[in-house]
């Protein structure tokens, strides 16, 4: 596979993978990587999964769903942020895209257990949740504990505080981060992502570094959402992510996101988040057959 001479530097170094399935267990490792653990969380960039819990795996199929495989294979293959969308339906908590109905619905409980399940088969990792939440925190809270994530969830020390390092999370075994746009959450383990970090505009054909929602000036120590997505008929196609997706496309727009701005991004920070339709193609950039958006994120974090 060849590739413009300029990208070489940003994976000369890339070894190894954070998203392998089976990481061996050692302290010396987090997310995979020994080069993380003395990394502040939101200065490592992972791969998250836009609508994870809409794809074809679990039956998803109105709106187009934005994935293909299910909660559990997206974690294999080295995704680490998983955007849920939840809703109360037919007297439970459940995983939606827009409207709960035959055309996608899934217990909640049921996703997070699969969560909870990989969290415990892999302890030298950390998985992010961003939730768009039609439940409120206490039903949030509840779900979480009668899945078992309760002893795993981060409870951050406030706005504007730096962030522990990947280490220092995984020694705690506080391996779950949970992020929301529900406005009333209070708890400290439940961050409105809006407040605590900031995101480029959603489903834009421009693929712009202007913010969004979230003001990237507002405080130190946010997390930075990079959207890169279009959609089509209001959900995800394969054919758009292919496109999107593509190696040097999407390593060149994180680059230059990550350049140092007084408005878009004060500190120079990569992004937290790369957040993707159908992560899983294309496999044609970077050095393997793995899917390129996983090599972008290695070649962000080796900068």
């Amino acid at each position: 596979m060849t590739r413009p001479t300029w990208m070489a530097v940003w994976v000369a170094a890339a070894v190894g993978c954070g998203g392998e399935s089976d990481p061996p267990v050692s302290p010396s490792l987090c997310g995979g990587q020994p080069g993380y653990c003395d990394r502040p969380y939101n200065e490592v960039s992972q791969v998250c999964t836009h609508n994870a819990m809409s794809n074809v795996a679990d039956g998803f199929v109105f709106p187009t769903p934005n994935q293909t495989p299910g909660l559990t294979r997206q974690l294999d293959d080295g995704v680490r942020c998983l955007m849920l969308d939840t809703y109360w339906h037919e007297d439970e908590a459940s995983l939606c895209h827009g409207a709960c109905g035959l055309w996608g619905v899934r217990p909640l409980h049921d996703g997070l257990v699969e969560v909870r399940a990989w969290l415990e088969a892999h302890p030298t990792d950390i998985v992010s949740f961003i939730l768009e939440a039609y439940l409120d925190e206490e039903q949030t809270s509840q779900a979480l504990t009668d899945a078992g994530l309760a002893p795993y969830l981060y409870r951050h020390a406030g706005l504007g505080t730096p962030w522990p390092t990947y280490g220092e999370m995984i020694a705690g075994d506080e391996r779950l981060v949970v992020f929301t746009d529900d406005a009333d959450s209070v708890e400290s383990w439940h961050l409105d992502w809006r407040t605590h970090g900031w995101e480029t505009p959603f489903n834009d054909e421009s693929f712009t570094c202007d913010p969004g929602r979230g003001e990237p000036t507002a405080a130190e120590h946010q997390v930075f959402i990079l959207n890169h997505y279009t959609l089509c008929g209001g959900g995800g196609c394969p054919e758009n992510a292919v496109v999107n997706n593509d190696y040097d496309g999407l390593l060149e727009r994180a680059l230059s996101c990550s350049e140092a701005d007084p408005v878009r991004n004060p500190g120079g920070q990569i992004p937290t988040f790369v957040n993707v339709d159908h992560y899983d193609v294309p496999v044609e950039g970077g050095t393997s057959e793995e899917a390129d958006v996983f090599e972008v994120v290695r070649a962000l974090n080796e900068r």
